[in-house]
């Protein structure tokens, strides 16, 4: 899972890419422990909040 400010930065990739070697580490050392097989980190997500506007944002004039 990412949080707000590692999307927000373009760290996620970073984060991902680690997690996943650190997944493929601990498969290859205990890979009983692993029952559904080699596990992935969660796939990166297009967007995060804090709290998610309840209207879409708009850019066009007006206040």
């Amino acid at each position: 899972m990412m949080t707000p400010e590692q999307v927000h930065y373009g760290r996620a990739g970073i984060v991902y890419e680690r997690s996943a070697k650190v997944l493929a580490e601990a498969y290859a050392a205990h890979p009983e422990r692993f029952v559904k097989g080699q596990p992935e980190p969660a796939a990166l997500p297009d967007a995060v909040w804090i709290n998610r506007p309840q209207e879409p944002l708009s850019t066009e004039g007006g206040h």
